[in-house]
């Protein structure tokens, strides 16, 4: 499992849900912007999956 979120949202006590790889990988943790960058996604559309705006990005989804 590899961090995604923003150190911020974990001071403030905000923990966004896990997400799926379209490979079926389970990803957890603390800094979006990182982990976007490092798959090559788009920020604002990953963090519409987190918040539920959106049922995926390039293949990436929430856990279930």
């Amino acid at each position: 499992m590899e961090n995604i979120g923003h150190p911020i949202a974990k001071s403030k006590g905000i923990i966004y849900p896990s997400l799926c790889s379209p490979t079926g990988e389970k990803y957890e943790g603390e800094n979006i912007h990182k982990f976007a960058e490092k798959y090559g996604l788009q920020y604002q559309n990953l963090h519409k999956v987190l918040i539920g705006k959106r049922k995926s990005h390039l293949g990436w989804t929430l856990w279930t």
